[in-house]
């Protein structure tokens, strides 16, 4: 039996994201188990039951009423705030290109790392410390979803099992974000550095992996390397890494649209000027010229109807349709996202798994 999706409170229902993956199990035949890609107790699509929905709102009341909604507070602070208070129950959407570019960096030391921005392009950073937190997800797939365009995000973080499995985490985030929240976003998730060909191709120093990391076993036999931090690449070789980001944008990017629209609106105008030169009778415009200059001394309301006679003038010609250039990317450009715009939910879910498998079909 699915799970029923809950209601708001004004009583329209709410997308149920356990639906989503039950309705994924049942086309497939298989169990929760086989398509969750997180671990139950993060991924959204496990956690979208009755009491999680209950303690989510439990904290949003209480964030808005503590807190007010246009400040913003850490989780610890939050915490704080709620401990701290009496009675207290817990509960039990120019010219524009075909792609918008967000680029996430899990160091702030890539800061002033990454290549200009490209013209017009839009591109946005974000290269906080860290696993990229929800609160950001949900603000960049809320921007995302309103800009209306396919948003391509290209993810850079280190050669280790955390870095790795980062994209896995944004991706699955975001496509519960999609179903729950924002059904028009579409996007692709590029894993652009550092990867284990990288390291060996640029002979990139590397430490071995901590002690305490439960996945450094299976690291290594999938991948016969230790660990290597994206700063190795940004701080010794910056310009490799600012080669490995324009490479990334290829794809997505149409380099002449700036120049065929300059090169439209310069057309455009020229024509225009010529249908009006056909359009104006000279007789007429000099005729409207004379009484112009004749009045120019008259009262104010001479003025304004002389105007109105210029525009009602103006009016009649029949200009050219403006016609902008629209982008034209390479269809045969080869594009390395691991989930993209065209797949379905479970093509996308299964590639997040076999990503976090390191490709080997191992838990």
């Amino acid at each position: 039996m699915l799970y029923k999706p809950s209601t708001s409170k004004n009583g329209s229902p709410r997308s149920s994201l356990r639906a989503v993956l039950e309705a994924a199990c049942k086309k497939t035949d298989c169990g929760l188990a086989n398509l969750t890609v997180l671990s139950a107790q993060v991924d959204p699509y496990r956690l979208d039951t009755p009491s999680a929905h209950r303690d989510g709102e439990w904290v949003g009341e209480h964030l808005d009423r503590l807190v007010g909604r246009s400040k913003k507070i850490h989780w610890r602070g939050l915490h704080y705030v709620l401990v701290s208070t009496s009675g207290l129950v817990k509960p039990n959407g120019e010219p524009r290109q075909a792609f918008q570019f967000v680029i996430f960096g899990e160091k702030a030391s890539l800061r002033g790392r990454c290549p200009p921005d490209r013209a017009r392009s839009r591109r946005i950073s974000y290269l906080p410390t860290g696993e990229i937190s929800d609160t950001l997800l949900y603000r960049i797939a809320k921007d995302a979803a309103a800009d209306g365009r396919p948003m391509v995000m290209f993810v850079l973080a280190d050669c280790d099992p955390a870095g790795y499995q980062m994209a896995v985490s944004i991706g699955r985030k975001l496509l519960a974000f999609r179903d729950h929240r924002f059904p028009k976003l579409k996007f692709e998730i590029v894993p652009i550095a550092l990867t284990v060909q990288q390291v060996r191709e640029l002979g990139l120093p590397s430490t071995p992996l901590k002690e305490t990391e439960k996945r450094a076993s299976r690291w290594r036999q999938a991948f016969g390397v230790e660990q290597t931090e994206i700063d190795a690449l940004a701080t010794l070789q910056p310009d490799v890494l600012r080669q490995i980001i324009e490479a990334a944008f290829a794809p997505y990017y149409d380099t002449s649209l700036e120049e065929r629209v300059d090169e439209a609106r310069t057309d455009w105008m020229v024509r225009a000027q010529a249908a009006i030169d056909e359009q104006v009778d000279p007789e007429v415009l000099a005729v409207l010229r004379a009484q112009a200059t004749e009045q120019l001394a008259g009262i104010q309301s001479i003025i304004a109807d002389l105007n109105e006679r210029f525009r009602l003038a103006a009016d009649r010609f029949t200009l050219p349709a403006i016609e902008v250039p629209r982008p034209e990317l390479d269809e045969d450009a080869e594009r390395q996202a691991l989930i993209s715009l065209n797949d379905s939910w479970v093509t996308a879910t299964r590639a997040l798994i076999a990503r976090k498998q390191y490709g080997n079909g191992h838990d």
